[in-house]
Protein backbone atom coordinates (compact mmCIF):
# COMPACT_ATOMS: atom_id res chain seq x y z
CA UNK A 1 0.00 0.00 0.00
CA UNK A 2 2.90 2.36 0.81
CA UNK A 3 4.48 1.79 -2.59
CA UNK A 4 1.18 2.33 -4.35
CA UNK A 5 0.58 5.63 -2.57
CA UNK A 6 4.08 6.81 -3.46
CA UNK A 7 3.46 6.01 -7.11
CA UNK A 8 0.30 8.09 -7.17
CA UNK A 9 2.04 10.94 -5.38
CA UNK A 10 4.86 10.98 -7.93
CA UNK A 11 2.46 10.82 -10.86
CA UNK A 12 0.39 13.70 -9.50
CA UNK A 13 3.52 15.78 -8.89
CA UNK A 14 4.81 15.17 -12.40
CA UNK A 15 1.45 16.03 -13.98
CA UNK A 16 1.22 19.30 -12.11
CA UNK A 17 4.87 20.05 -12.79
CA UNK A 18 4.18 19.80 -16.51
CA UNK A 19 1.41 22.37 -16.12
CA UNK A 20 2.92 24.87 -13.70
CA UNK A 21 1.20 27.79 -15.35
CA UNK A 22 -2.17 26.49 -14.14
CA UNK A 23 -1.06 26.71 -10.52
CA UNK A 24 0.00 30.35 -10.44
CA UNK A 25 2.96 31.97 -8.72
CA UNK A 26 2.96 29.67 -5.76
CA UNK A 27 4.67 26.79 -7.57
CA UNK A 28 3.23 23.31 -7.78
CA UNK A 29 2.33 20.98 -4.94
CA UNK A 30 1.33 17.40 -4.60
CA UNK A 31 -1.37 15.38 -2.88
CA UNK A 32 -0.82 13.16 0.12
CA UNK A 33 -3.50 10.57 0.80
CA UNK A 34 -2.90 10.80 4.53
CA UNK A 35 -5.53 12.14 6.90
CA UNK A 36 -7.39 10.96 9.96
CA UNK A 37 -10.57 12.73 8.94
CA UNK A 38 -10.56 12.01 5.18
CA UNK A 39 -9.64 15.63 4.32
CA UNK A 40 -7.01 15.90 1.62
CA UNK A 41 -3.68 17.23 2.88
CA UNK A 42 -1.35 19.23 0.69
CA UNK A 43 2.30 20.14 1.02
CA UNK A 44 3.79 23.00 -0.93
CA UNK A 45 7.11 22.16 -2.56
CA UNK A 46 8.41 25.68 -1.97
CA UNK A 47 6.75 26.50 1.38
CA UNK A 48 7.35 24.87 4.75
CA UNK A 49 3.79 24.21 5.92
CA UNK A 50 0.84 21.87 5.60
CA UNK A 51 -2.82 22.83 5.35
CA UNK A 52 -6.10 21.01 4.96
CA UNK A 53 -7.57 21.48 1.53
CA UNK A 54 -10.69 23.48 2.40
CA UNK A 55 -11.70 26.53 0.39
CA UNK A 56 -11.36 28.80 3.45
CA UNK A 57 -7.80 27.66 4.10
CA UNK A 58 -6.86 27.98 0.44
CA UNK A 59 -8.12 31.54 0.31
CA UNK A 60 -6.44 32.42 3.62
CA UNK A 61 -2.96 31.21 2.61
CA UNK A 62 -3.22 32.35 -1.00
CA UNK A 63 -3.42 28.94 -2.67
CA UNK A 64 -6.22 27.99 -5.02
CA UNK A 65 -6.43 24.59 -6.67
CA UNK A 66 -7.51 24.28 -10.25
CA UNK A 67 -10.29 21.94 -11.29
CA UNK A 68 -7.70 19.60 -12.81
CA UNK A 69 -5.79 19.44 -9.53
CA UNK A 70 -8.94 18.74 -7.55
CA UNK A 71 -9.95 15.98 -9.96
CA UNK A 72 -6.49 14.40 -9.94
CA UNK A 73 -6.46 14.41 -6.14
CA UNK A 74 -9.89 12.83 -5.95
CA UNK A 75 -8.88 10.20 -8.51
CA UNK A 76 -5.66 9.38 -6.63
CA UNK A 77 -7.48 9.01 -3.33
CA UNK A 78 -10.20 6.90 -4.94
CA UNK A 79 -7.60 4.58 -6.51
CA UNK A 80 -5.77 4.25 -3.18
CA UNK A 81 -9.02 3.42 -1.40
CA UNK A 82 -9.95 0.76 -3.94
CA UNK A 83 -6.45 -0.72 -3.81
CA UNK A 84 -6.57 -1.00 -0.02
CA UNK A 85 -10.06 -2.50 -0.13
CA UNK A 86 -8.97 -5.07 -2.73
CA UNK A 87 -6.31 -6.49 -0.38
CA UNK A 88 -8.49 -6.31 2.73
CA UNK A 89 -8.43 -9.84 4.23
CA UNK A 90 -12.21 -9.89 4.71
CA UNK A 91 -12.79 -8.84 1.10
CA UNK A 92 -10.30 -11.43 -0.15
CA UNK A 93 -12.04 -14.25 1.73
CA UNK A 94 -15.53 -13.26 0.61
CA UNK A 95 -14.41 -13.25 -3.03
CA UNK A 96 -13.84 -17.01 -2.77
CA UNK A 97 -16.65 -18.26 -0.52
CA UNK A 98 -20.40 -18.09 -1.03
CA UNK A 99 -23.56 -19.97 -0.14
CA UNK A 100 -26.62 -20.50 -2.28
CA UNK A 101 -29.34 -22.52 -0.64
CA UNK A 102 -27.65 -25.46 0.99
CA UNK A 103 -24.59 -25.37 -1.26
CA UNK A 104 -21.33 -23.93 0.03
CA UNK A 105 -19.11 -22.86 -2.84
CA UNK A 106 -15.39 -22.21 -2.44
CA UNK A 107 -13.85 -21.17 -5.72
CA UNK A 108 -15.11 -23.80 -8.19
CA UNK A 109 -15.87 -26.54 -5.66
CA UNK A 110 -19.27 -27.17 -4.08
CA UNK A 111 -20.23 -28.77 -0.74
CA UNK A 112 -23.74 -29.82 0.25
CA UNK A 113 -24.86 -29.01 3.78
CA UNK A 114 -26.56 -32.42 4.04
CA UNK A 115 -23.13 -34.10 3.97
CA UNK A 116 -21.94 -32.50 7.22
CA UNK A 117 -22.83 -32.36 10.89
CA UNK A 118 -20.35 -29.80 12.23
CA UNK A 119 -17.92 -27.08 11.17
CA UNK A 120 -14.45 -26.39 12.53
CA UNK A 121 -12.79 -23.06 11.78
CA UNK A 122 -9.02 -22.74 12.12
CA UNK A 123 -7.13 -19.51 11.41
CA UNK A 124 -3.60 -18.34 12.14
CA UNK A 125 -1.91 -15.22 10.79
CA UNK A 126 -1.80 -11.47 11.29
CA UNK A 127 -5.10 -11.34 9.40
CA UNK A 128 -6.72 -14.36 11.03
CA UNK A 129 -9.40 -12.46 12.97
CA UNK A 130 -10.60 -10.62 9.85
CA UNK A 131 -10.55 -13.82 7.76
CA UNK A 132 -12.41 -15.82 10.40
CA UNK A 133 -15.06 -13.12 10.76
CA UNK A 134 -15.59 -13.04 6.98
CA UNK A 135 -16.05 -16.82 6.92
CA UNK A 136 -18.50 -16.79 9.83
CA UNK A 137 -20.50 -13.91 8.36
CA UNK A 138 -20.88 -15.87 5.12
CA UNK A 139 -21.90 -19.12 6.81
CA UNK A 140 -24.27 -17.46 9.29
CA UNK A 141 -25.54 -14.75 6.96
CA UNK A 142 -28.57 -16.48 5.44
CA UNK A 143 -31.09 -17.88 7.93
CA UNK A 144 -32.33 -20.39 5.36
CA UNK A 145 -29.07 -21.83 4.08
CA UNK A 146 -28.87 -24.76 6.49
CA UNK A 147 -25.21 -24.16 7.23
CA UNK A 148 -26.03 -21.77 10.05
CA UNK A 149 -27.78 -24.61 11.86
CA UNK A 150 -24.59 -26.67 12.14
CA UNK A 151 -22.53 -26.33 15.32
CA UNK A 152 -19.38 -24.28 14.71
CA UNK A 153 -16.29 -24.03 16.86
CA UNK A 154 -12.67 -23.26 16.20
CA UNK A 155 -9.29 -21.87 17.19
CA UNK A 156 -7.75 -18.63 16.04
CA UNK A 157 -4.08 -17.79 16.66
CA UNK A 158 -3.75 -14.02 16.48
CA UNK A 159 -0.73 -11.79 16.55
CA UNK A 160 -0.78 -9.47 19.55
CA UNK A 161 -2.80 -6.29 18.92
CA UNK A 162 -3.94 -7.45 15.47
CA UNK A 163 -7.67 -7.70 16.10
CA UNK A 164 -10.48 -5.28 16.86
CA UNK A 165 -13.07 -5.47 19.63
CA UNK A 166 -15.78 -5.83 16.99
CA UNK A 167 -13.98 -8.81 15.43
CA UNK A 168 -13.50 -10.50 18.80
CA UNK A 169 -17.20 -10.04 19.62
CA UNK A 170 -18.09 -11.91 16.40
CA UNK A 171 -15.64 -14.69 17.26
CA UNK A 172 -17.35 -15.64 20.53
CA UNK A 173 -17.48 -19.33 19.48
CA UNK A 174 -13.79 -19.37 18.61
CA UNK A 175 -10.99 -20.02 21.09
CA UNK A 176 -8.53 -17.14 20.75
CA UNK A 177 -4.82 -17.60 21.35
CA UNK A 178 -2.36 -14.71 21.07
CA UNK A 179 1.17 -15.39 19.86
CA UNK A 180 4.32 -13.67 18.64
CA UNK A 181 5.77 -12.85 15.22
CA UNK A 182 8.32 -13.15 13.65
CA UNK A 183 9.89 -15.25 16.44
CA UNK A 184 7.46 -17.79 17.98
CA UNK A 185 6.66 -17.80 21.68
CA UNK A 186 4.77 -19.95 24.19
CA UNK A 187 1.47 -18.78 22.68
CA UNK A 188 2.52 -20.16 19.29
CA UNK A 189 3.04 -23.65 20.70
CA UNK A 190 -0.11 -23.51 22.85
CA UNK A 191 -2.19 -22.37 19.89
CA UNK A 192 -0.86 -25.17 17.68
CA UNK A 193 -1.64 -27.71 20.40
CA UNK A 194 -5.23 -26.38 20.71
CA UNK A 195 -5.73 -26.68 16.94
CA UNK A 196 -4.53 -30.30 16.88
CA UNK A 197 -6.69 -31.21 19.87
CA UNK A 198 -9.76 -29.65 18.26
CA UNK A 199 -9.25 -31.44 14.93
CA UNK A 200 -8.46 -34.81 16.51
CA UNK A 201 -11.45 -34.61 18.90
CA UNK A 202 -13.87 -33.90 16.03
CA UNK A 203 -12.33 -36.13 13.35
CA UNK A 204 -15.16 -37.44 11.16
CA UNK A 205 -16.18 -37.53 7.49
CA UNK A 206 -19.15 -35.42 8.64
CA UNK A 207 -16.88 -32.63 9.92
CA UNK A 208 -15.96 -29.75 7.62
CA UNK A 209 -12.65 -28.10 8.59
CA UNK A 210 -12.07 -24.60 7.20
CA UNK A 211 -8.47 -23.39 7.49
CA UNK A 212 -7.43 -19.78 6.87
CA UNK A 213 -3.75 -18.83 6.78
CA UNK A 214 -1.91 -15.76 5.55
CA UNK A 215 1.30 -13.86 6.32
CA UNK A 216 3.03 -14.67 9.66
CA UNK A 217 1.28 -18.02 9.99
CA UNK A 218 4.57 -19.92 10.06
CA UNK A 219 5.54 -18.17 13.30
CA UNK A 220 2.15 -18.05 15.01
CA UNK A 221 1.46 -21.77 14.41
CA UNK A 222 4.61 -23.37 15.76
CA UNK A 223 5.02 -26.45 17.96
CA UNK A 224 8.42 -28.20 18.25
CA UNK A 225 8.96 -31.83 17.31
CA UNK A 226 10.20 -33.99 20.17
CA UNK A 227 12.89 -33.77 21.56
CA UNK A 228 13.26 -30.14 20.45
CA UNK A 229 12.13 -27.35 22.76
CA UNK A 230 10.43 -24.03 22.06
CA UNK A 231 13.73 -22.32 22.81
CA UNK A 232 15.37 -24.42 20.08
CA UNK A 233 12.77 -23.16 17.59
CA UNK A 234 13.18 -19.57 18.75
CA UNK A 235 16.96 -19.73 18.29
CA UNK A 236 16.57 -21.39 14.88
CA UNK A 237 14.01 -18.82 13.71
CA UNK A 238 16.20 -15.95 14.87
CA UNK A 239 19.14 -17.38 12.92
CA UNK A 240 17.00 -17.93 9.82
CA UNK A 241 15.63 -14.38 9.93
CA UNK A 242 19.19 -13.07 9.84
CA UNK A 243 20.38 -15.47 7.17
CA UNK A 244 18.95 -13.70 4.12
CA UNK A 245 17.05 -16.82 3.03
CA UNK A 246 13.68 -16.48 1.34
CA UNK A 247 10.59 -17.48 3.34
CA UNK A 248 10.22 -20.53 1.08
CA UNK A 249 13.73 -21.71 1.91
CA UNK A 250 13.25 -20.94 5.60
CA UNK A 251 10.13 -23.11 5.67
CA UNK A 252 12.03 -26.04 4.16
CA UNK A 253 13.99 -26.09 7.42
CA UNK A 254 11.09 -25.17 9.72
CA UNK A 255 8.83 -27.98 8.55
CA UNK A 256 11.41 -30.56 9.63
CA UNK A 257 11.47 -29.19 13.18
CA UNK A 258 7.75 -28.75 13.91
CA UNK A 259 4.62 -30.85 14.39
CA UNK A 260 2.30 -28.99 12.03
CA UNK A 261 4.18 -27.93 8.92
CA UNK A 262 4.97 -29.88 5.77
CA UNK A 263 1.43 -31.26 5.45
CA UNK A 264 1.17 -32.55 9.02
CA UNK A 265 -1.84 -30.35 9.81
CA UNK A 266 -3.66 -31.76 6.78
CA UNK A 267 -2.67 -35.27 7.89
CA UNK A 268 -4.22 -34.65 11.31
CA UNK A 269 -7.51 -33.76 9.58
CA UNK A 270 -7.40 -36.80 7.31
CA UNK A 271 -10.73 -38.22 8.49
CA UNK A 272 -12.51 -34.88 8.03
CA UNK A 273 -13.10 -32.72 4.97
CA UNK A 274 -10.35 -30.09 5.00
CA UNK A 275 -10.75 -26.88 2.98
CA UNK A 276 -7.80 -24.53 2.68
CA UNK A 277 -8.80 -20.86 2.43
CA UNK A 278 -5.27 -19.44 2.64
CA UNK A 279 -4.49 -16.09 1.02
CA UNK A 280 -1.14 -14.79 -0.18
CA UNK A 281 -0.33 -11.82 2.05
Amino acid sequence: TTSTTTMFTTTTSRTISDNKSSVGNHGYYYAHALSSNNNNIYKSTNRNYYSTASNDNEERIGLKRTEDEIRMTEDALSICKEGINAVNPSTAVKRHISILGGILRIDNKEYNVNDYESILLVAFSKASSAMAVACIETIRGDNNNGWNQLPLEGVGILKDNHSTKEELDLLSNITIQYASHPVPDKGSAEGACKIFNLIEKNASPKTLVLVYISGSGSSLFCEPQFPLTLEDLRDTNTALLGSGLSIEDMNVIRKRLETGKGGLLAKAAYYSRLLDGSIDA
